[in-house]
């Protein structure tokens, strides 16, 4: 009942300036469309982090040496986590994975399998150098 009275002060105004009624409409979309045409969605995830960020440099760093735009990534793990784990069925999905998006029109380019041994006695020239005196500070050998 409190909103009544205003409710039928404005029905009351529309149904005498009807014409006045569309023209303002008329001229609230046209500025709606005005200052919407400006607008940009951006939904990479390179367009949504800041471009200074250390993390997004060396992403895209990655982009551009994998000549993707976006990289898809598969992480392969058992349906049921208490279930034992095959490592050699585990990696057989792997490559049979790879080799499905080897084979789509849309993949650029594929990688899924590293030497281990290769990064690792590569480590230090991969690591940060302040991550690697960190690292030589912590350990100790036995004598």
């Amino acid at each position: 009942m409190l909103l009544h009275r205003p409710i039928q002060a404005i029905e009351r105004r529309i149904l005498k300036h009807p014409g006045t009624v569309a023209a303002g409409f008329a001229i609230a979309v046209a500025v709606a469309l005005i200052l919407g045409a400006g607008v940009e969605f951006r939904t990479s995830r390179s367009d949504l982090a800041p471009p200074d960020d250390p993390e997004q440099v060396r992403f895209s760093r990655l982009l551009s040496e994998w000549t993707g735009s976006e990289p898809v990534v598969a992480c392969v793990h058992p349906a049921d986590p208490s279930a034992a784990v095959d490592p050699e069925a585990i990696r057989a999905f792997a490559d049979r994975l790879a080799a499905a998006y080897r084979d789509a029109p849309e993949a650029g380019a594929v990688f899924w399998r590293i030497d281990l041994g290769a990064v690792l006695d590569a480590a230090p020239w991969i690591a940060p150098p302040a991550t690697v005196r960190r690292v030589i500070r912590r350990v100790t050998l036995p004598p």
